[in-house]
């Protein structure tokens, strides 16, 4: 079954709705509000997540759903786990379901297939990122295309930059990467769009010129000065709620805030390729 990246709740974890319109995948801190020790679990529903709530996101008070599996991770659903599983006159099943993050459909019955869309629209939010570049946790807004034709982006503080290179060193050996980057992209570059004659960047992801990818999984420079693989969602969002340079203005449950703008201090770090993995 496919499933598609909707949006985020107020916890700021993704949820899925099935093509059908039938499921949901999404995360609770809380399935019912009453538990004394909250029991994070990622859940398979036929009721919609509400956005507004942090437990008991169907609203039932009772935990209540077709499969749910225990996890910490708000950030992505795991790729691979054991889930309990409803499987009818009230039997649970433990069963292994996988999830696929690619544009295939599956129709297999232990194989829910997340389509890796792409972004297409003009902003979009980051979240995911690693302690060391929380920064990048951010709203990103569409500034153009490259000379290739593939859309580039800037955070709305100015400060980085996401952009599709299909060769970062110009030396024609690594191709097609979508990078997270504090130099801007040069758009009239046929490859190196940043000009270091070197792959140097914030953090990397495979993909196509046709947007950066909704989910996927990034190779990001992070604590420890090590590079690790982060899952990282970026969600579309409507670019008039967010002005660059200045006042960030948020919808919160339906409501239009105004956050003043903050002080940002910067670490500056150098990522050559040779320290980071192919």
């Amino acid at each position: 079954m496919l499933f598609h990246l909707e949006g985020t709740t107020a916890g700021h974890s993704p949820f899925y709705e099935s093509e059908d319109g039938r499921y949901f995948i999404y995360f609770d801190r809380d399935c019912d509000g009453a538990a004394p020790i909250n029991v994070a679990r990622w859940i398979i529903d036929t009721d919609s997540p509400n956005r507004t709530r942090h437990g008991d996101l169907d609203g039932d008070q009772h935990c209540k759903y077709l499969a749910r599996t225990d996890a910490g991770d708000a950030k992505m659903p795991p790729a691979s786990a054991e889930w309990g599983m409803s499987c009818g006159d009230g039997k649970w099943l433990q069963q292994t379901i996988t999830l696929e993050y690619n544009g295939r459909r599956t129709t297999s019955t232990t194989t829910m297939g997340l389509q890796k869309t792409v972004i297409t629209g003009s902003a979009f939010k980051l979240i995911g990122a690693c302690a060391l570049q929380s920064s990048t946790n951010t709203v990103f807004l569409r500034k153009g295309e490259t000379k290739g034709g593939a859309p580039y982006y800037r955070s709305a503080d100015g400060r980085h930059y996401v952009y599709f290179d299909p060769d970062c060193s110009g030396k024609g050996k690594i191709t097609n990467r979508w990078i997270v980057d504090m130099n801007k992209p040069n758009p009239v570059l046929d490859a190196d769009l940043d000009k270091d004659e070197a792959c140097l960047y914030t953090a990397r992801t495979s993909g196509n010129k046709d947007g950066p990818p909704t989910a996927a999984t990034w190779l990001m420079y992070c604590d420890g000065a090590t590079w690790k693989e982060v899952s990282l969602s970026l969600i579309e969002i409507d670019a008039s709620t967010v002005t660059e340079h200045g006042e960030k203005k948020r919808i919160i449950s339906g409501q239009l805030m105004v956050v003043p703008g903050t002080f940002f201090f910067f670490t500056l770090v150098l990522l050559w390729e040779a320290v980071a993995p192919l």
